[in-house]
């Protein structure tokens, strides 16, 4: 919530500078738009429209309470009937209120959170009100507006962007978290505001099925095994085991991993580090329910548009717990929700684990050119399916011999843009 209020006001801030130096957006020129034509129909005059725009800023003062004992948020007026009470229960037991407001955090973790990470204080909101504009080229101060006076820090992010010339900002929204699956691929890291949705997984896509492993934590189990004298097998012993257990270390410590890796002789250092591990590295599957929903409900506070997330559902998950689910959403004013069940579909892009119908997933081979192995999957195609995708060419550094019958090898290299191919 504090880090997205960060970057809600930050960015409008820039945004009202870039007004001034480059020009406002055009969309603050017209009083109606005629999405048909796809034409203004009605001219507007900037400064006036700015006075009707609804960032972010302006949601959060409307709909976040800062109470004494918690930080509740409540977009509708609706009356939450014992009919209803029951299927909400089975998620956010004694979250909702009567009257349709979340009890989303309490409020004295916001505010030490907000002390003792990020060095603001509500007192530094009520001092920043005296400064006027000024306090906008003051990070914390903005901040602190942003956190306990969003609807004034606004005011005054106007006043300033005013001052320096702008009619208008140049942008007519500043957030948002869109899809990032791809993206993040190949970068390299975690996927918009998701938890890792598995330490060790397979993802199974067009050109062909890569064995992944999140690059931090393998990082982190190998820099614990170097200090603890830990050896490969205890390694191997720790993969397999979270590859049995959804791709969640937490989840294989409870079934057993430290009392398999006991047997074997593994060093006690080494067993107490992985429970540090497994409390760095969260997965999808280890949050209850309603942290899902709480974390999206907090982004989406101080995001302009919408939130891309997917809350991550066992097999086992219930029909209640799904309509319970929505009726959050719904409660917790989330522009955009999206569920998925594991192993709903007949074959899923992302397996957890590394686990398939028919077996685990095989390694083809690795590289040997470089220190950490990279998995190097290969897949033969029709040549002619190769020229007919540019796509493979965009993605990947790709060698292709021709194997006779019209047939070539598609293979990764070491240069390949797949970030998270890492073993």
């Amino acid at each position: 919530m504090i880090v997205m209020a960060a970057l809600e006001s930050f960015s409008w801030k820039r945004s009202w500078e870039l007004g001034a130096k480059l020009g406002h957006a055009p969309a603050f020129e017209c009083r109606r738009y005629d999405w048909r034509r796809l034409e203004c129909v009605e001219r507007g005059d900037p400064q006036e429209l700015v006075e009707l725009h609804t960032p972010a800023l302006l949601k959060a003062d409307g709909v976040v309470r800062l109470d004494r004992d918690w930080v509740r948020v409540k977009y509708h007026d609706v009356e939450v009937d014992s009919s209803i009470k029951p299927v909400i229960n089975t998620v956010a037991a004694g979250r909702v209120e009567p009257d349709g407001a979340l009890r989303l955090v309490r409020r004295d973790a916001l505010d030490r959170v907000a002390r003792e990470v990020f060095g603001v204080t509500p007192e530094m909101a009520e001092e920043a009100l005296s400064m006027g504009a000024r306090a906008v080229e003051s990070p914390r101060h903005l901040l602190a507006l942003s956190i306990y006076r969003p609807g004034a820090a606004w005011s005054l992010l106007k006043e300033y962007g005013l001052s320096r010339g702008a009619r208008a900002p140049r942008n007519t929204v500043t957030t948002t978290i869109a899809p990032t699956g791809t993206i993040s691929i190949l970068a390299g890291s975690s996927s918009g505001i998701e938890p890792y949705f598995a330490l060790v997984y397979l993802r199974q896509v067009a050109v062909g099925t890569f064995l992944e492993v999140v690059r931090r934590f393998r990082r982190d189990l190998l820099e614990l095994s170097r200090a603890t004298g830990a050896s490969r097998r205890h390694l191997e012993i720790v993969y397999e085991a979270i590859r049995r257990s959804k791709g969640s270390l937490r989840w294989a410590i409870e079934s057993g991993l430290a009392e398999e890796l006991e047997k074997v002789g593994a060093p006690e250092a080494f067993i107490e580090g992985l429970a540090g591990l497994a409390r760095k590295y969260p997965t999808s599957m280890d949050f209850p329910l309603w942290y899902h929903i709480a974390h999206q409900v907090a982004a989406q506070i101080y995001v302009d548009q919408a939130i891309s997330k997917t809350v991550n559902l066992p097999k086992w998950a219930r029909v209640e717990e799904v309509e319970a689910l929505y009726l959050l959403a719904w409660l917790g004013g989330l522009k955009g929700f999206t569920i998925y069940r594991d192993e709903s579909k007949g074959v899923q892009v992302i397996v957890f684990g590394a686990e398939r119908e028919g077996g685990p997933a095989r390694v083809l081979r690795r590289a040997r050119q470089r220190r950490i192995g990279l998995a190097l999957p290969r897949r033969k195609l029709r040549a002619r399916d190769l020229e007919r995708d540019p796509r493979i060419r965009e993605v990947f550094e790709i060698r292709a011999k021709d194997e006779g019958e019209g047939e070539v090898v598609v293979e990764l290299t070491e240069n390949s843009t797949c970030k998270t191919c890492e073993l």
